[in-house]
């Protein structure tokens, strides 16, 4: 459930068999990659999977990029096809869009963007050189089925699913490559961690262009078999309204979201049934979670985007007073050693140095940065 809107995983299941046969008769084959720059919405989840599904790569555009980050993040990662919401709220897409690809509105592509091949707009706004969504999903109802089953067929774990784009140490965004195996084994191990199973509601209102949205979420119910419920953006008043009427038993989030929540003047409006979650917070918020939220199952969340992106999580069952205070486990299968940042020596524990990672959640690397990924990865695969 998206802002109001409901489906089940049988429609969503359809609605991405109709998307990936729109995006095999546009053209896009595996291995190719294609933007989306909306907020959350079924339309988003589905062209995910649809793209997942052939093989190709989703670059999800960060909604509060400004223009000049906007048309960075198109042409560094060589993007062929764009998926759009004309707006979000006050944001003019379509606006910014006319900015640094002006052949939107006569013949793509453009000089500044010579991959960018199309643009599927989701609204009214439509320019000429686009295709508006319905037409764009007419396209695949030429597609033999079998083809795309074929396709499918194809994808293998370690293909890369998503590029990340995070700004890192540089001033440049740099697009991190997860794979299928890194986001969907990261997914299904911290669902078992917050206790995310069949049967949960579970509300995230992070954003679906940033991995806490597409592997801690989107990716976290769908192997669990819960279901997700969410906003096109977060709201505290919203977010309460919606985990109280649809009785969700499970939620995550940081400080500043949580704070607000708690904040709200109408917190105590909304009785909450939740039991759980997953948080990145500190120790007193995560007291007030607790007493405040019932949230007594809650698992404290360490990652970053290179590892796609949890490192560890504590699990629900673990002491309480552990679990205030940041505790947490490895995930399965990871190394992580902590290191002098001058010598590379490895430090005793209690001892604060660079966190180090190694294992299959590590990134590929970093999109055509061959000298960043050298940086980030060592020689012997531990990410720095």
């Amino acid at each position: 459930m998206i802002s109001g809107r409901r489906v089940t995983y049988s429609q969503l299941w359809q609605s991405v068999k109709q998307v990936a046969a729109a995006l095999h008769a546009s053209g896009v084959r595996r291995g190719d990659h294609v933007a989306v720059c909306m907020g959350n919405s079924i339309e988003w989840v589905s062209f995910f999977y649809a793209v997942a599904t052939i093989g190709a790569v989703t670059v999800p555009v960060n909604t509060r990029f400004k223009a000049d980050e906007f048309e960075y993040c198109l042409k560094q990662a060589d993007v062929k096809l764009l998926f759009v919401a004309d707006r979000l709220l006050k944001i003019d897409f379509i606006g910014m869009l006319r900015g640094f690809c002006p052949a939107v509105d006569g013949r793509l592509p453009d000089a500044r963007l010579p991959q960018l091949g199309q643009v599927i707009v989701l609204g009214r706004d439509v320019p000429r050189a686009a295709t508006g969504y319905e037409d764009f999903l007419a396209r695949g109802t030429t597609v033999d089925p079998t083809r795309l089953d074929a396709m499918r067929a194809t994808v293998q774990a370690d293909d890369v699913l998503l590029m990340q784009f995070t700004s890192g140490t540089t001033s440049y965004p740099k697009g991190v490559m997860l794979t299928h195996d890194n986001m969907l084994r990261n997914a299904a191990y911290i669902a078992r961690r917050f206790d995310c199973r069949a049967g949960d509601r579970y509300f995230s209102a992070r954003p679906f262009y940033h991995v806490a949205g597409s592997t801690l979420s989107l990716l976290a119910a769908l192997t669990s078999g819960a279901c997700l419920c969410s906003s096109i953006t977060f709201d505290a008043g919203e977010a309460l309204r919606v985990m109280s009427e649809e009785h969700c038993t499970l939620t995550s989030g940081n400080d500043t979201m949580f704070l607000m929540l708690l904040n709200h003047p109408d917190f105590d409006k909304y009785p909450l049934s939740l039991r759980g979650g997953w948080v990145s917070c500190g120790v007193e918020v995560t007291r007030q979670i607790i007493d405040r939220m019932g949230m007594r199952g809650v698992s404290q969340a360490y990652g970053l985007s290179e590892a796609s992106p949890n490192v560890c999580m504590s699990h629900y069952t673990d002491d309480i007073d552990k679990r205030i205070e940041g505790w947490a486990h490895l995930l399965e299968d990871l190394e992580v050693r902590i290191v002098d940042p001058e010598s590379g020596a490895i430090l005793p524990p209690g001892n604060p140095g660079e966190i180090m990672v190694r294992g299959w959640s590590v990134m590929k690397g970093y999109y055509k940065m061959p000298e960043q990924t050298a940086k980030a990865i060592d020689a012997d695969n531990w990410l720095h």
